[in-house]
């Protein structure tokens, strides 16, 4: 009886690991592509920002 039920609850159990192990994965690198994208764009809104700042101090002083 106890061999009867193995075969029968085997399968769901290889079955979810593979795709929880694959959806984690997927996750993992959206979140690294994700992390990446953000830090090129504060970097950039650094960027922009210093300028603009040191902008207006130029124009302050001329003027």
């Amino acid at each position: 009886m106890s061999s009867n039920n193995k075969p029968v609850h085997r399968p769901p159990h290889i079955a979810i690991p593979c795709s929880v192990r694959y959806a984690l994965n997927r996750i993992r690198r959206g979140t690294e592509w994700v992390r990446s994208l953000a830090k090129n764009a504060a970097l950039t809104i650094g960027r922009n920002l210093t300028r603009q700042i040191v902008l207006e101090v130029q124009l302050a002083a001329s003027s």
